[in-house]
C-alpha cells in the first residue's frame, strides 16, 4: 500500500510478507514523485517509481520502539550471511526473507494487509495468524504478545518524510498494537 503522495518526494510503499513468522516491509523509490504522471499512467511509470529503490525490513523493540533495515548486500550481516551466500543485490531482493532473517528483523505474525489512513498518513498492518506463536521456535514477544488470534491490526506511528536519494536513515518506527474491546456476550 503507498504512503500518502507528496511531489518532490519518493513514494514509499508498505506491504507485508504474507506467511506465519515473515516481517513487514518498507520500499522507497530513488524518484521522487512528479504529478504530471499521475495523468500518464501506466507501465512506464511504474517502473520510473519501482524500478530502483531501497527496501527495508521493519525490527521492534520491546518498548514499541524500532528501526527500518535496510536490505543491501553492503550490509556485513547480509553479505557475509553462512546460511546463504548472497550473489548480488537483485539476490537479495528476490530472497528478501533470509536477508531480513540475517539483520534481525521481527518475524511476525502473518502480516498480510497494509492499509494508510488518508488523512493521519498512520499505516496499519493487519496481522491475521499467530497459531504457532508460543510454540518451540516462535517466542511470545512485546511484537507478537498473544498465543490466541485476535484479528487485530499492528499500528504504526505516522512515518516521516523521506528526503531525496541520498537521504539519511529512514524514520525511526514506532509501533503499537491495536485491541479493541472485546464484545461481552448479550451486551
Amino acid at each position: 500500500m503507498p504512503a500518502q503522495v507528496v511531489p518532490g518526494q519518493p513514494l514509499v510503499y508498505y506491504m507485508g510478507d504474507d506467511a506465519r513468522g515473515e516481517y513487514i516491509y518498507k520500499y522507497v523509490s530513488t524518484r521522487v514523485w512528479d504529478p504530471a504522471d499521475a495523468a500518464q499512467g501506466g507501465l512506464a511509470i511504474g517502473d520510473k517509481y519501482l524500478g530502483d529503490g531501497r527496501l527495508y525490513a521493519a525490527r521492534f523493540n520491546a518498548d514499541g520502539s524500532g528501526a527500518w533495515s535496510e536490505l543491501n548486500i553492503a550490509n556485513p550481516a547480509i553479505a557475509a550471511r553462512p546460511a546463504y551466500a548472497f550473489a548480488n543485490q537483485a539476490d537479495v531482493l528476490i530472497h528478501a526473507r533470509l536477508a531480513a532473517d540475517a539483520l534481525g528483523a521481527t518475524p511476525m505474525d502473518r502480516p498480510e494487509w497494509a492499509g494508510v489512513h488518508p488523512v493521519t498518513g498512520e499505516i496499519y498492518i493487519t496481522l491475521t495468524n499467530n497459531s504457532h506463536r508460543g510454540k518451540e521456535g516462535r517466542p511470545l514477544a512485546p511484537a507478537n504478545p498473544r498465543y490466541y488470534q485476535v484479528h487485530q491490526p499492528l499500528a504504526p506511528q505516522r512515518p516521516r518524510r523521506h528526503r531525496r536519494p541520498g537521504y539519511p536513515e529512514p524514520s525511526p518506527l514506532r509501533y503499537r498494537r491495536h485491541y479493541p474491546e472485546r464484545r461481552r456476550a448479550g451486551g
